[in-house]
């Protein structure tokens, strides 16, 4: 199943980007753009946190008798939603007509819990009925340590609570619906947007609900499929870390030896991750039908303050393919691309919204982006930027980060040591002198007193590195980096006249020459 799924939101691109009422066509803004590219399968999501947005007889529809709205884009994604089903057009069938028109697989996507409703103060449109009426239902004041720590200020969560029944039944019922009544080719269970489906340590007992969960849809999706006459494919859309799903509730392990789901796509949250190492997925899926499809979260790069905007360019997303592909994976699926792209125009006024018509939804290099990732070959002795994911929120592990990167050094200390995947073969390449140039870049938080690169020691792949001080950069031409994962020591000398350094960046770039 090689190839490249695309997820989206259906928000940026379409139903925020229009004021009421929109017309077919401008709902299919996303899909419309992805035509000619890479693309063979699009994955609409129907979620608007709790609320799905086409004609349900189950859930419910955002904005439904509201007049007043907390944001602009929440209204006109309400009133395009609302206006087209009072006009008899169902945005889910609209969605996957246009879908089969250019010839790509069309799966919907349901996120199975969204957080954005804790904002209480800012968004409170954002629960929906159900929820309010059930507040039982919710994981609330006993949220889990990783919902703590990266929420101080929040103390109740109205994250589902999938340990309860009717929590299980309720989004069994939605997916059944989905598959039932629409044409569809698959559908995607999004278990990252948010990943919190237990309160504090139930975690363990209800990862075997959960899965049982997975395997009720696993055999209606499978049932309902045989009567439509296909294979419907049911993808998963995880953490990037096995222990971590563990850890939250997601036996991912029984999920890939049951066959339960077709496609896994592991990913981070928010960021692109050009440094995901996924190879233990891809390896415990070997012996099964399960395919690892290599995710990529967003085109925004976390923390990277050198490029503004901090979007990536298109030598960051082929170096995070590269890396992708060369661990195994069977295809790409990208989430959130189309939000970040440079037709997307602030949402804020309405005079924002005036050439969204005519506007080309991606940039000339992010269309190039779509035509090149979905196969390993076309990005093959290409450009690439390669580096290390610094935390969103510019965290080091001891202080509670989920990155390599922030990395705090003190002097006296075990050097540190961080990880790069590389998908190029670089030994080839510099012996028929394809390579034109191969820079590693080190950026140390700028302080009064910045160390030399004496002060410094450097190990790459166990073998001593010499480096060049320029500024707060640390600089290497032509470094041995090897195809595969490399491992990049660093630690400072007990002599050095500083105590300590905060490394911030960790980058390789490689050019080749024009064949």
């Amino acid at each position: 199943m090689a190839g490249l799924l695309f997820n989206s939101d259906g928000g940026s691109g379409a139903l925020y980007a229009f004021e009421p009422p929109i017309t077919p066509n401008q709902l299919c803004r996303v899909i419309n753009s992805l035509e000619g590219t890479g693309v063979d399968t699009f994955i609409q999501s129907v979620s608007m946190v709790g609320f799905v947005t086409y004609g349900t007889k189950i859930g419910e529809l955002y904005g439904k008798g509201m007049v007043e709205f907390e944001n602009e884009n929440f209204r006109r994604l309400a009133q395009n939603v609302i206006g087209l089903l009072d006009e008899g057009k169902d945005p889910l069938e609209i969605w996957s007509a246009r879908t089969h028109e250019l010839g790509m697989n069309f799966w919907p996507s349901l996120r199975m819990n969204d957080i954005h409703k804790d904002w209480v103060e800012r968004w409170p449109s954002l629960r929906t009925r159900w929820e309010l009426e059930r507040p039982h239902l919710a994981i609330g004041k006993a949220m889990p340590d990783r919902y703590r720590n990266r929420y101080p200020n929040h103390t109740f969560t109205w994250a589902l609570d999938y340990a309860q029944k009717e929590v299980r039944e309720y989004k069994f019922a939605l997916i059944d619906e989905i598959c039932r009544n629409y044409d569809v080719d698959g559908l995607e269970m999004d278990f990252l947007s948010h990943p919190i489906y237990f309160k504090q340590n139930e975690e363990a007992s209800g990862a075997t609900l959960l899965t049982e969960f997975v395997r009720q849809v696993r055999k209606r999706m499978d049932e309902i499929g045989e009567q439509k006459g296909k294979k419907l494919t049911l993808c998963a859309r995880v953490l990037p870390d096995i222990k971590t799903c563990e850890k939250i509730g997601i036996d991912i392990l029984s999920w890939i030896e049951e066959e339960l789901v077709d496609v896994i796509a592991p990913s981070t949250r928010g960021c692109l991750d050009v440094s995901a190492d996924i190879r233990n997925f891809v390896a415990q899926a070997k012996e099964s039908s399960c395919i690892i499809a290599g995710s990529i979260s967003d085109i925004m790069v976390s923390q990277y303050q050198k490029k503004e905007p901090p979007r990536a360019s298109i030598e960051m997303m082929r170096a995070t393919t590269a890396a992708l592909w060369h661990q195994g994976v069977e295809c790409i699926h990208l989430f959130n691309f189309d939000c970040g792209a440079t037709g997307i125009q602030h949402h804020n006024t309405v005079d924002s919204l005036i050439d969204a018509e005519t506007l080309p939804l991606f940039s000339e290099e992010e269309y190039t982006i779509l035509t090149e990732i979905g196969a390993p070959e076309k990005i093959k002795r290409k450009d690439k930027h390669y580096y290390i994911t610094c935390d969103m929120s510019d965290l080091t592990v001891e202080e509670g980060g989920e990155m390599q990167l922030p990395s705090l050094i003190a002097r006296g200390s075990d050097p540190k040591t961080f990880q790069l995947i590389i998908g190029d073969k670089l030994e080839s390449v510099q012996k028929n002198k394809s390579l034109k140039a191969i820079n590693l870049v080190i950026t140390l938080e700028k302080t009064a007193q910045i160390p030399s690169s004496n002060d410094i020691t450097f190990r790459l792949n166990n073998h001593p590195l010499a480096l060049r001080t320029e500024g707060n950069t640390l600089l290497s031409n032509d470094p041995p980096f090897r195809k595969g994962a490399n491992q990049l020591e660093i630690g400072l000398k007990d002599a050095a006249a500083t105590e300590q350094i905060r490394i911030n960046g960790i980058e390789l770039l490689i050019q080749f020459r024009s064949e």
